[in-house]
Protein backbone atom coordinates (compact mmCIF):
# COMPACT_ATOMS: atom_id res chain seq x y z
CA UNK A 1 0.00 0.00 0.00
CA UNK A 2 3.05 2.39 0.49
CA UNK A 3 4.03 1.88 -3.09
CA UNK A 4 0.54 3.48 -4.18
CA UNK A 5 0.27 5.98 -1.83
CA UNK A 6 2.42 8.41 -4.12
CA UNK A 7 -0.20 8.20 -7.06
CA UNK A 8 -3.23 7.59 -5.14
CA UNK A 9 -4.98 9.53 -1.85
CA UNK A 10 -4.76 7.15 1.41
CA UNK A 11 -8.13 7.84 1.82
CA UNK A 12 -9.27 6.17 -1.95
CA UNK A 13 -6.48 3.31 -0.97
CA UNK A 14 -7.94 2.46 2.57
CA UNK A 15 -11.71 2.49 1.32
CA UNK A 16 -10.25 -0.56 -1.17
CA UNK A 17 -8.65 -2.38 0.93
CA UNK A 18 -11.87 -1.30 3.31
CA UNK A 19 -9.43 -0.63 6.26
CA UNK A 20 -10.14 1.88 8.68
CA UNK A 21 -7.12 4.91 8.69
CA UNK A 22 -6.20 4.40 12.39
CA UNK A 23 -5.62 0.69 11.30
CA UNK A 24 -3.31 1.19 8.77
CA UNK A 25 -1.46 3.94 11.16
CA UNK A 26 -1.21 1.49 13.65
CA UNK A 27 -0.03 -1.16 11.58
CA UNK A 28 2.86 0.95 9.77
CA UNK A 29 3.84 1.69 13.20
CA UNK A 30 3.96 -2.15 14.68
CA UNK A 31 6.18 -2.64 11.43
CA UNK A 32 8.73 0.31 12.16
CA UNK A 33 9.02 -0.94 16.37
CA UNK A 34 9.90 -3.81 15.29
CA UNK A 35 13.10 -2.53 14.30
CA UNK A 36 13.26 -0.31 16.97
CA UNK A 37 15.10 -2.81 19.38
CA UNK A 38 17.74 -4.43 16.38
CA UNK A 39 20.56 -3.03 18.47
CA UNK A 40 19.81 -3.74 21.89
CA UNK A 41 18.83 -7.61 20.50
CA UNK A 42 22.34 -7.78 19.18
CA UNK A 43 23.59 -6.43 22.75
CA UNK A 44 21.50 -8.57 24.55
CA UNK A 45 22.60 -12.13 22.44
CA UNK A 46 26.27 -10.82 23.02
CA UNK A 47 25.93 -10.51 25.91
CA UNK A 48 24.46 -13.77 26.57
CA UNK A 49 26.41 -15.69 24.41
CA UNK A 50 29.57 -14.04 26.53
CA UNK A 51 28.44 -15.40 29.95
CA UNK A 52 27.02 -18.69 28.41
CA UNK A 53 23.53 -18.16 29.00
CA UNK A 54 24.47 -17.75 33.26
CA UNK A 55 23.04 -13.55 32.75
CA UNK A 56 19.33 -13.26 33.24
CA UNK A 57 17.37 -9.82 32.60
CA UNK A 58 18.67 -8.06 35.61
CA UNK A 59 22.63 -8.44 34.97
CA UNK A 60 22.23 -8.06 31.96
CA UNK A 61 20.49 -4.74 32.35
CA UNK A 62 22.98 -4.16 34.58
CA UNK A 63 25.49 -4.53 32.09
CA UNK A 64 24.27 -2.81 29.66
CA UNK A 65 23.72 0.30 31.81
CA UNK A 66 27.22 -0.07 32.90
CA UNK A 67 28.01 0.48 29.37
CA UNK A 68 26.32 3.92 29.43
CA UNK A 69 23.22 2.86 27.27
CA UNK A 70 19.99 4.01 29.49
CA UNK A 71 17.28 1.05 29.09
CA UNK A 72 14.49 -0.15 31.29
CA UNK A 73 15.09 -3.96 32.90
CA UNK A 74 11.09 -4.50 31.73
CA UNK A 75 12.27 -3.91 28.00
CA UNK A 76 15.24 -6.47 28.07
CA UNK A 77 13.10 -9.11 30.12
CA UNK A 78 10.55 -8.62 26.97
CA UNK A 79 13.29 -8.59 24.46
CA UNK A 80 15.32 -11.63 26.19
CA UNK A 81 11.24 -13.83 25.52
CA UNK A 82 11.44 -12.80 22.19
CA UNK A 83 15.02 -14.42 21.40
CA UNK A 84 13.81 -17.26 23.65
CA UNK A 85 17.21 -16.45 25.75
CA UNK A 86 16.63 -18.00 29.80
CA UNK A 87 19.76 -17.89 31.87
CA UNK A 88 20.56 -20.95 33.40
CA UNK A 89 19.96 -21.85 37.10
CA UNK A 90 23.01 -23.30 38.61
CA UNK A 91 22.65 -25.96 41.38
CA UNK A 92 22.55 -24.42 44.95
CA UNK A 93 25.30 -25.81 47.12
CA UNK A 94 22.51 -26.16 50.20
CA UNK A 95 19.82 -26.89 47.94
CA UNK A 96 17.42 -30.11 48.06
CA UNK A 97 19.99 -33.12 46.90
CA UNK A 98 23.07 -30.90 47.16
CA UNK A 99 26.50 -32.84 48.81
CA UNK A 100 27.82 -30.92 51.33
CA UNK A 101 32.08 -31.50 51.81
CA UNK A 102 31.93 -32.27 55.59
CA UNK A 103 29.11 -34.59 55.53
CA UNK A 104 30.78 -37.95 55.18
CA UNK A 105 32.70 -37.08 58.14
CA UNK A 106 29.50 -36.61 60.21
CA UNK A 107 29.54 -39.39 62.97
CA UNK A 108 26.01 -40.09 64.58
Amino acid sequence: MNGLRGQHPLAALLKVAGLARSTFYYQLRILEDGERHVELKEKISTIDEHHQGRYGYRRITATIRNAGQIVNHKTVQRLMGELQLKSLVRPSATGPGAVRSDASRRTC
